[in-house]
């Protein structure tokens, strides 16, 4: 899971069911996880703003701690549902797998979050 990686789909709660995003993507949504001195840390694009902070990766047990992200505008509603689509399925996040090559985020319950590709 370490590494970069773009986001090609994305699944959010939407009155306690996981839907898929219904926002544009103007260019692509990016995850990274890296190891630091401290532990790891995840970085990325949501849309409108970079995002960044910790996570916790062993075997296929994967969360991200609270993530601070840039305060740019963005002017159209859907930019702002797809960035918090994506900080409400990053904070879900329990576990990941790679699959055929493709990184596969899950919730507690097993539900798929995120899929994501190497750029």
């Amino acid at each position: 899971m370490q590494g970069d990686w773009v986001i090609t789909a994305l699944w959010w709660r939407d009155r306690s069911a996981v839907v898929a995003s219904q926002g544009p993507v103007e260019r692509p949504l990016t995850l990274s996880v890296e190891a630091t001195d401290e532990g790891w840390r995840a970085t990325g694009f949501a849309g409108c703003n970079r995002y960044f902070g910790t996570c916790s990766l062993t075997d296929d047990a994967l969360s991200f701690g609270p993530l601070a992200a840039t305060r740019m505008a963005c002017m159209e509603d859907a930019l702002n549902r797809q960035e918090m689509a994506l900080f409400d399925a990053l904070a879900d996040v329990a576990s990941c797998r790679i699959d055929h090559g493709a990184a596969l985020l899950f919730d507690a319950n097993g539900d798929v979050r995120a899929v994501l590709v190497r750029p």
